[in-house]
This record gives C-alpha cells, sequence and structure tokens, in this order.
C-alpha cells in the first residue's frame, strides 16, 4: 500500500510504499520504499534484496562480536583494514568447518553457534602454534592435491567431532509486561517529599 510518512507540516513528509511480509511463526518484515512503481520494482524483488542485503548484515555484525573487533588494534587504517580482512578469512573458515560438523551430525547449520565454535578453534590453533614449531606445521598438515582430496579430509576429521556446548540456545520471545493499574496513595516521590519539608520550613503551623 501508499501513502504519507509525516505530518503535513513536516519539511521531511515523503509519499512511500509499504511491502509487507507475513511469515508464520517468524517476524514480519516491513518495508518502506520510495520505489513507488510496483510494476517496475515488484514487492518480490524488494523484499528478496531486502532479506539478501540483512544476511551481509548479520555477517558483519557476527565478525564483530565473535572476534571482539569493538577493540581494534591497529592505529593506522592500513592496520584496521588489515585486521577486519583476517577475522573475515578467519570467519570463513569456521564456517567451513561449521557445514561439515552440521552435515556430519545431520542438523541445520544455524542451530551451532559459530562463537562457541570458534572457541573451541581458537584454544586448538593456540596448542597447535605452542606445541608444533613453525618449519614443522608443513610436514605436521600437509598440503593435499586435490579439492575432492581435501573434502574427503575435512568430512574424515570433522565428521567424529560433536560437543552438545556448540548447539544455539532456543530463541525465546519476550513476554510484554503486564499492565500495572496505579494505587493512587501507595508512592510518594522524592519531589513531593522534599516540596512537603519545604513548606514546613516556610510555614510552622504545618508542623
Amino acid at each position: 500500500d501508499w501513502g504519507w510518512l509525516g505530518s503535513a507540516q513536516s519539511k521531511q513528509r515523503r509519499f512511500l510504499r509499504r511491502v509487507t511480509l507475513y511469515r508464520p511463526g517468524e517476524e514480519t518484515i516491513i518495508l518502506l520504499t520510495d520505489l513507488l512503481d510496483a510494476t517496475l520494482f515488484p514487492a518480490t524483488d524488494l523484499l528478496a534484496l531486502y532479506l539478501a542485503r540483512w544476511s551481509i548484515e548479520r555477517v558483519f555484525q557476527q565478525i564483530t562480536e565473535v572476534f571482539h573487533l569493538q577493540t581494534l588494534i591497529g592505529t593506522t587504517p592500513q592496520g584496521t583494514v588489515f585486521q577486519f580482512a583476517f577475522c573475515g578469512v578467519l570467519y570463513n573458515l569456521v564456517q567451513v568447518v561449521r557445514a561439515y560438523v552440521a552435515t556430519a551430525q545431520a542438523r541445520p547449520g544455524p542451530t551451532i553457534s559459530t562463537e562457541l565454535l570458534f572457541d573451541d578453534v581458537q584454544r586448538q590453533l593456540v596448542a597447535v602454534t605452542e606445541l608444533v614449531p613453525a618449519e614443522q606445521l608443513a610436514i605436521v598438515v600437509p598440503v593435499l592435491p586435490t579439492e575432492e582430496a581435501l573434502r574427503a579430509q575435512l568430512t574424515r576429521l570433522l565428521g567424529t567431532i560433536w560437543t552438545p556446548r556448540w548447539l544455539k540456545q532456543p530463541t525465546t520471545k519476550r513476554k510484554a509486561p503486564a499492565l500495572r493499574t496505579p494505587t493512587r496513595g501507595n508512592h510518594t516521590s522524592v519531589f513531593r517529599v522534599i516540596t512537603g519539608y519545604h513548606k514546613q520550613r516556610v510555614n510552622p503551623l504545618l508542623k
């Protein structure tokens, strides 16, 4: 549907189009746009683009949360870009691990927490760094000749490891707070106490 957003007196008032997607069991999506022509810009295309953009934003959010990018280690633009790019590579690697683990467990990938999985991956990477000299890593972890060989190796290594600790907690919708009927006289504000105190000081008869 179409309509005005904003009051008639507002300079920012816009004539917009609203697209609503009702999803049983999930949150309803409401999209506001100034692309008014429904023929040139079908609702299905707009919703597909919106959901795709939202999935990209979710990736950036997960990278920020999982790798704690709220604090940057670089003091230059180049250092900041390097840190984010490196975390992006790590994120993709963790997603590969999660996909193989999920396939072996016959469960949807989104049910496995990227953050909890990375915690274990991080500990193992630290252990490898401490126990295996860098020059021996090429011997311990040889480069496989083909993509098929790599997939077979990942399936063999990741298909047998599992811990329920990696499962995401089920999301629960918060219940709306119950409306409370105010009871007259059951609460005295600080302002009223101070006002009453000053009145007593001004007029001793109120004591």
